[in-house]
C-alpha cells in the first residue's frame, strides 16, 4: 500500500510541472519598428554594404538544425498588388529539449560597440517570406532582421521547450518575377506564401581600409510547416 501511495502523489505532483510549459514568452511587432544606422558599416566581406549584416555570399555551416517550428498564423489580406506592403505574422515554437536563445531586437545599432572597435560578433535571425504560384517558387521578399549579442543580454529571448514567441512583419511585394496577371486572360492569380527562418553568426574586424565581415549561416533554413495563400490582382482589378 505505502508504494501505490506514492505512486499516486507522484503522479500527481507531475500534473502541474507539464502545465508550465506551452506559452508564449514574448511577442514582438516589427511592421512598427523604427530601424535607425548602424554604427560600423562594413565596407567588405559577405554582407557588405547591406547595412544589415546579411549578404548574398554567406556561407552555410549545414551540420546545425535548430529544433524550431514555425507556422504563420495571420495574413493581413486575402489579395494584394505589386507594391503592396504584406504583413504576416509568425509562430516560433521550441521543439526540442533544451532552452534556445534567438536574437530579438530589430535595431542593430543597439548591439554595436560605441567608437572605435577592433572587432566584435553577433547573431543574425532572417524572416523571409517565399512565394510561389502553382506550384512553382517565384520569389522570397526582403527579409525582416533581429539580432542579438552576448554582450546585451537583452537582445536575445529565451526560450524553454514547449514554449513559443509572435513575431509580426511586413515585406514590400515588389518585384518583376512575379506572376502578374494578365489583363486578357486572368484578373487574379493564386499566390502560396511560406516563412523561411535563417540564424546567421557574424563577426566584424576593423582593416586599415575599413571594416570587413564575415556572414556564416548556422545550417539550413527552417521552413514554416504551413503555407497561407493570397490571390495577387492586378493594379486595374484592385481598384
Amino acid at each position: 500500500m505505502p508504494a501505490k501511495i506514492f505512486l499516486v502523489w507522484l503522479l500527481a505532483s507531475c500534473v502541474p510541472l507539464s502545465g508550465k510549459s506551452g506559452q508564449e514568452v514574448g511577442y514582438l511587432d516589427l511592421t512598427t519598428a523604427v530601424v535607425g544606422q548602424r554604427i560600423h558599416e562594413p565596407t567588405t566581406g559577405s554582407g557588405s554594404g547591406m547595412g544589415s549584416g546579411a549578404g548574398d555570399s554567406i556561407r552555410t555551416r549545414p551540420e546545425i538544425l535548430q529544433p524550431l517550428r514555425i507556422s504563420i498564423v495571420f495574413l493581413g489580406s486575402t489579395k494584394y498588388k505589386v507594391d503592396d506592403d504584406v504583413v504576416y505574422e509568425i509562430k516560433v515554437e521550441n521543439t526540442g529539449h533544451e532552452q534556445l536563445m534567438i536574437p530579438w531586437d530589430p535595431n542593430l545599432s543597439h548591439i554595436e560597440p560605441e567608437g572605435t572597435a577592433t572587432e566584435y560578433s553577433y547573431r543574425i535571425a532572417s524572416i523571409a517570406l517565399r512565394l510561389s504560384h502553382a506550384g512553382k517558387r517565384f520569389e522570397t521578399l526582403a527579409p525582416n532582421l533581429l539580432f542579438g549579442t552576448a554582450g546585451v543580454p537583452s537582445s536575445f529571448i529565451k526560450i524553454a521547450p514547449g514554449e513559443w514567441v509572435r513575431v509580426r512583419a511586413k515585406a514590400r511585394l515588389s518585384t518583376p518575377q512575379s506572376p502578374q496577371p494578365d489583363d486578357s486572360q486572368e484578373s487574379e492569380r493564386s499566390v502560396s506564401a511560406r516563412v523561411v527562418w535563417t540564424i546567421s553568426n557574424a563577426h566584424v574586424s576593423r582593416k586599415p581600409d575599413g571594416y570587413h565581415e564575415d556572414v556564416t549561416t548556422e545550417g539550413p533554413e527552417s521552413i514554416s510547416v504551413n503555407a497561407e495563400t493570397f490571390e495577387l490582382v492586378s493594379p486595374a482589378q484592385s481598384n
